[in-house]
């Protein structure tokens, strides 16, 4: 039981001590008015760890659905002396396929992969989404990253 409530508290520990804001770290404005929301969370976390805290405040992953999306996360990401830090995404592998896809919505990916990206076929447990450095990476989704909320308007 100790084990447990230590676990509990390591994973959503900073939650409740209100580390993470509810206010937007950035916003995406197209003419027609706001587009995106977006926090970025320092504090590392799994890929199912991270997607279970955007959806406590009622968000998702960020699913980089466009290449200019990508560059407004990236020009913030270099604004903020983030750039060099991989940041999951909500994107993941198709079972049994090379194929990547967004979530929710299930967009393929089919642009944005940095060189050599997505190496999933000689790493078959690469099975989520990054953003690193300006483009797409898959890894594993026990991994420890920081990570971007994103609320749709």
């Amino acid at each position: 039981m100790k084990i447990l409530v230590a676990f509990a508290f390591v994973l959503f520990g900073d939650l409740a001590f209100g580390v993470y804001s509810r206010t937007c770290d950035l916003v995406w404005k197209l003419p027609s008015g706001p587009k995106s929301c977006y926090n970025f969370f320092e504090g590392w976390k799994t890929w199912s760890g991270s997607e279970f805290i955007c959806d406590t405040y009622g968000m998702h992953l960020i699913a980089l659905e466009t290449e200019t999306e990508i560059e407004v996360i990236t020009q913030y990401l270099e604004e903020e002396s983030k750039l060099g830090t991989e940041w999951w995404t909500c994107g993941f592998k198709l079972s049994r396929t090379n194929k990547f896809q967004w979530s929710p919505g299930n967009t393929p990916i089919i642009s944005g992969w940095n060189e050599g990206e997505p190496n999933s076929y000689q790493i078959p447990f690469e099975n989520r989404v990054s953003l690193k450095n300006g483009g797409l990476n898959n890894l594993p989704g026990r991994t420890f990253r920081p990570f971007i909320c994103e609320y749709d308007y």
